[in-house]
């Protein structure tokens, strides 16, 4: 057998054998599994923005909006600060719809904001003279409103106004002899750490204020007759 020969034939088993081999050895090998794709980023949670403010508190400039919910009802509690200056608590419910706003304590409502909120029947009623000094308005969901503030001689006064515009009842009433005033409330907040006091409600036993507490959060703080801090909850930012 010619010489060439034979070295051409050895030369293609050779490479057959070798080419074999590596796919043998390629069927043999552990296969990697696939990366798996990365899961898709959550959907940000929807938050509150000042849009979500009932129609006729908006355009009228107000700041440092903050909101918490309610767990109990689905409330939302808003407050917010009016180019004024007077800081404002207001509620509405699940559905946006204004139930309740008011004035900080010592402060009052507006006549514009008042105007704007009230039906005309009611903001053009002569007696809204009974009181001086308007600081909440309650709004139920029957068409009825509530005006409560202070007369000319300092009383506790409150307005029931029906859903014709006619008021149904009037109440005047002296408050028990408060624990907190103002000024004792701020510097027992701000020695439990709290600054930046805002919006502050002063009742019988009880004070509420919204402040900045020692981590950087913006809260709706209670202070209880003993001075003790005993509630505490967060407010949300709003755009």
């Amino acid at each position: 057998m010619n010489t060439n020969r034979i070295t051409t034939i050895a030369l293609a088993a050779a490479l057959t054998a070798a080419l074999g081999a590596a796919t043998l050895a390629q069927a043999q090998a552990p296969s990697t599994p696939a990366t798996a794709a990365a899961p898709a980023a959550p959907a940000a949670a929807p938050h509150a923005t000042a849009a979500n403010l009932p129609a006729a508190l908006q355009g009228l400039g107000l700041t440092q909006v903050h909101q918490r919910i309610d767990r109990k009802d689905g409330d939302a509690i808003w407050s917010a600060r009016t180019r004024e200056g007077t800081w404002l608590r207001i509620e509405t419910d699940g559905a946006g719809r204004l139930e309740d706003i008011k004035a900080g304590e010592g402060q009052s409502l507006s006549p514009a904001l008042l105007s704007r909120l009230l039906p005309p029947a009611v903001a053009q009623s002569n007696r809204r003279a009974e009181l001086a000094q308007v600081t909440e308005l309650d709004f139920d969901d029957d068409g009825e409103i509530e005006l409560k503030g202070r007369d000319a001689q300092g009383t506790h006064t409150q307005l029931e106004f029906g859903p014709d515009g006619l008021m149904t009842e009037l109440k005047r009433e002296r408050w028990e002899t408060r624990r907190w005033e103002a000024p004792a409330v701020q510097e027992r907040l701000q020695q439990a750490g709290y600054r930046d006091i805002g919006w502050l409600h002063l009742g019988g036993k009880h004070a509420e204020a919204e402040a900045t507490n020692r981590f950087g959060e913006r809260v709706s703080v209670r202070l209880n007759d003993r001075g003790q801090i005993d509630r505490e909850r967060r407010l949300v930012a709003v755009n």
